[in-house]
């Protein structure tokens, strides 16, 4: 069965008019008995509230699902632009303190509590791993519209401690022009195959032909008072829109191989205990040399968590609990040369890996140094063998195959979406590609997303 969530990046705080697409999706919404995902920027909740549009807060607060789409947007600096830093945790910090006045005034307006606030949407290419950690130190289970994705089956990826869920169709594309047949065969075609397909929406676009801010916030800030107001859509187109949103709310609904569901609950059906034994290890270490990629089977593991339950294992441990997990803030180093290490110093050079904590790229011992992998090899030959000694073998490769996931591993943010010229990406991109030893995959589904 499909899993279905209509999700709405509720964003524009310039068009007072465009406010009338929240309520028109919400009451549709409402009216088929379906929870709709309102991806709300803080700022938005404060001009919903100084417009004096009481009618759209009370409908979101009572039938739909409330999200985070950052506190300000597109408004510079914007998140990747304020969260290049040098020091990762600073970065992760600058992310919690702004988008935290975001959910303070979401909270406000709308009425309602921290806790009813379980997902976070990106605005435009605005991934960076600084937010996908800080978001999940905030206590939000899920990221959608996120950038990693399994693009054959729309599985959900676990990364960076969040539920990461791909925007699949952004709904303006195809009803303004679409028709019934073409609709049913999009679903036939495209949603009923996947596990989770996510119909996203900017409600202003029912109303307005542009994004309000590409109008005003491409590389610079408009001041408000030159702020320009998008240009008004046709009545026929707008209605056009609406007749077929309502249709494809109605196939959909009535699809007995569909699930119209929510975020929360999403991420309630994928909430489960993780825990490794030591009688796991020779089937995991054999699935790692066959190929160094997240573990789906017996259960759902990244890299990370493998590592750390060597460590733990290493030092007496008889279960390890999956928690948080961090990835690398450099490129990990791997050994030039055979290196061969006692058990007890593969011991203690796992003390090195600290929980909540980014991965260290090398690990020293005397005149002996290693990467992250070549211990992992080792850690997984001493604990399945018994053996006194391991000789690292040389040149091993470290990273995932990032080809399973292609638009993350082509990330680029600068001179993207609307972020000023003087935004150097000097870390993000680079820094987003290093976290994916944080990568799983939900439990006994196919481990690879394309098939060698």
């Amino acid at each position: 069965m499909t899993e279905i969530i209509f999700s709405f990046d509720t964003e524009d705080y310039i068009n007072p008019h465009a406010a009338d697409g929240i309520i028109n999706s919400a009451r549709m919404l409402h009216r088929a008995g379906i929870k709709g995902c309102y991806n709300v920027v803080g700022m938005l909740a404060e001009a919903l509230e100084k417009w004096g549009r009481q009618d759209i807060i009370e409908e979101l607060r009572e039938h739909h699902e409330f999200s985070i789409h950052s506190s300000r947007h597109s408004l510079h600096p914007t998140i990747n632009e304020y969260s290049d830093l040098a020091d990762p945790y600073a970065a992760i910090d600058a992310v919690m303190e702004d988008e935290r006045r975001g959910v303070e005034a979401i909270c406000r307006v709308f009425g309602i509590t921290p806790d009813q606030i379980t997902t976070a949407c990106p605005p435009g290419n605005s991934t960076s791993y600084a937010a996908h950690y800080a978001y999940a130190k905030m206590g939000f289970n899920a990221y959608d519209g996120d950038s990693i994705y399994d693009e054959r089956r729309s599985r959900p990826v676990f990364f960076c401690n969040l539920m990461a869920l791909r925007y699949n169709i952004g709904i303006a594309k195809i009803l303004f022009s679409a028709d019934e047949a073409f609709i049913r065969d999009y679903v036939e075609k495209y949603v009923i195959p996947s596990d989770v397909f996510v119909f996203y929406h900017h409600p202003q676009l029912a109303l307005c032909s542009t994004y309000c801010d590409e109008d005003n916030f491409k590389g610079v800030n408009t001041p408000p008072a030159q702020w320009k107001m998008s240009p008004k859509r046709t009545p026929e187109a707008i209605a056009k829109f609406y007749h077929n949103f309502q249709y494809l709310i109605d196939l959909v609904r009535n699809d007995p191989r569909c699930n119209v569901t929510t975020y929360r609950a999403l991420a309630e059906k994928y909430k489960a205990e993780r825990v490794i034994t030591p009688n796991m290890l020779p089937d995991l270490r054999r699935q790692l040399e066959e190929a160094l990629f997240p573990i789906t089977t017996p259960d759902s593991f990244s890299l990370a968590d493998i590592l750390l339950a060597c460590r733990d294992f290493l030092n007496g441990n008889d279960t390890h609990v999956c928690k948080n997990v961090y990835g690398f803030i450099d490129t990990p180093y791997v050994a030039t040369e055979s290196v061969t290490l006692t058990a007890e110093e593969i011991r203690l050079l796992g003390a090195q890996f600290k929980d909540e904590k980014f991965l260290p790229e090398v690990l020293c011992i005397g005149d002996k140094r290693i990467g992250p992998a070549d211990w992992l090899r080792a850690a997984l030959a001493i604990l399945t063998e018994g053996t006194a000694h391991y000789t690292i073998t040389p040149n091993m490769p470290w990273q995932i195959d990032l080809d399973q996931f292609p638009e993350y591993r082509d990330t680029q943010y600068k001179g993207t979406w609307v972020h000023c010229k003087s935004f150097e990406d000097r870390y993000l991109s680079h820094r987003l590609r290093l976290q994916s030893w944080t990568i799983h995959l939900p439990k006994e589904t196919d481990r690879m997303i394309h098939s060698k």
